[in-house]
């Protein structure tokens, strides 16, 4: 994938701005990537993916076993759509308008003009943008891996409360057979955390999955510590803690220091080694809603998985083109493609209460889909 945004100018269609795509999250980069192969030019995406099971050969002295063929999971789905706007003011919103200022003096041998100046506060506003909607994705590829599945229901639009729908569960049948049941919710009495790990483990790799990683809640790698030491298996035969001490302030598993993510090290469940890794991001809800702080995962959330056991598809979105008003050879509607779709537009009708400005508008349409069938278990606490 380009590590950039390309701003889109809805009055010509051309790129006109270029801006460093934000970091992705944990879930994003290491369970749910997205490739070039992942990005459709349509709204609607093909889910697809190895639905195969673990069936031998039959001995036969003659012809061959026909009852069972190689299936795969397929369906054709819109995915939701995150869209994001911030406009810009310099005349009557005091914050932009200092930016606007401060961006326009000179910078060593740098003399911007004002065209260059309202560039550099878009680039910004595209930014912070661009950052709303990956928490957003990054909500969505959590969800995913504890419904095994997206089911969403979300506003038409601001001003229209009218529910629209994305619901695709990536199993068959009425439930989740990936949602492993524990002895008891983590933190009550009776409950074993070591012991539900080990057998989640177990029914993972007995279906085929790869088991590399145990991605955990803060809360849920409290109550797993307090139970192994409880049963004595906190000891250097059973665990390979991480060494924090190269340049980066992190575990060499990661390019680069990633917030809110702790690799603890290699725990041993019933003979097979598992990545601890913590995860504690989350992100704040608007005013209007509050503002209250919310984890991605959730309290008690174990997932056992692998890197690259998912994938993120994404849709395209369509603009129309004014272009084609005048010039019957352009297409109509634009069709933009990408996992960040940033458009800049223009406002200069201010009739209706409408103020004339400029606006930085990104969205996206993404679906955190697994790469096979039993990609990843997680450990259900019955609450």
């Amino acid at each position: 994938m380009p590590n950039q945004i390309v701003i889109q100018d809805t009055i010509t269609q051309v790129n006109t701005i270029i801006v460093d795509m934000p970091s992705d999250k944990l879930l994003q980069e290491r369970y749910f990537p997205t490739g070039e192969m992942d990005i459709f030019d349509s709204k609607k995406v093909m889910v697809d993916f190895d639905n195969g099971n673990r069936m031998a050969g039959v001995f036969l002295k003659r012809g061959y076993d026909e009852q069972d063929t190689t299936t795969f999971f397929t369906q054709v789905v819109e995915p939701p759509r995150i869209g994001v706007s911030d406009g810009i003011d310099t005349i009557n919103n005091d914050r932009d308008r200092l930016m606007f200022e401060k961006l326009c003096k000179p910078q060593g041998d740098i003399r911007p003009t004002r065209a260059d100046a309202m560039n550099g506060l878009l680039r910004l506003k595209a930014v912070r943008a661009a950052d709303r909607v990956s928490r957003s994705i990054e909500w969505l590829c959590a969800n995913a891996f504890k419904d095994n599945g997206v089911d969403l229901a979300y506003a038409t639009s601001p001003l229209d409360a009218t529910e629209k729908v994305c619901e695709v569960h990536f199993y068959e049948g009425a439930t989740n057979p990936q949602a492993i049941r524990a002895e008891h919710a983590w933190g009550t009495v009776g409950a074993t955390p070591y012991k539900d790990v080990c057998k989640a483990l177990k029914e993972l790799r007995n279906h085929g999955g790869r088991a590399e990683d145990l991605l955990l809640s803060v809360d849920a790698w409290d109550n797993l510590r307090k139970d192994m030491k409880e049963q004595g298996l906190w000891d250097a035969s059973q665990i390979h803690m991480t060494i924090i001490a190269n340049e980066k302030g992190r575990d060499s598993l990661f390019p680069e220091v990633m917030d809110y993510v702790e690799v603890i090290g290699d725990i041993l469940f019933d003979g097979f080694k598992l990545k601890v890794i913590v995860y504690n991001g989350g992100y704040e809800d608007t005013p209007q809603k509050g503002g209250a702080w919310h984890s991605y995962l959730g309290e008690n959330f174990v997932c056992i998985c692998a890197p690259n056991c998912g994938r993120t598809l994404c849709g395209s979105v369509s603009k129309v083109n004014p272009k084609a008003i005048v010039d019957q050879d352009i297409d109509a509607v634009a069709c933009l493609t990408g996992k960040y779709i940033a458009t800049r537009r223009v406002q200069l009708d201010n009739n209706a209460g409408n103020e004339e400005g400029v606006s930085i508008r990104v969205e996206s349409c993404p679906l955190p889909i697994p790469e096979r069938i039993w990609g990843w278990v997680t450990i259900d606490m019955g609450v």
